[in-house]
């Protein structure tokens, strides 16, 4: 392994979980929203 093969990793492991934790993140501000709808409604 060379340093380019390296950051090549690194590059690719922080891609998913930075989509990893966008996904999340969506998931629970849409969680929140429905909440907020709920409240309002009832």
């Amino acid at each position: 392994m060379n340093v380019f093969d390296i950051k090549k990793q690194i590059g690719k492991i922080y891609q998913t979980t930075k989509q990893y934790f966008i996904a999340k993140t969506r998931k629970y501000t849409q969680h929140i929203e429905n909440l907020k709808i709920f409240y309002t409604f009832a």
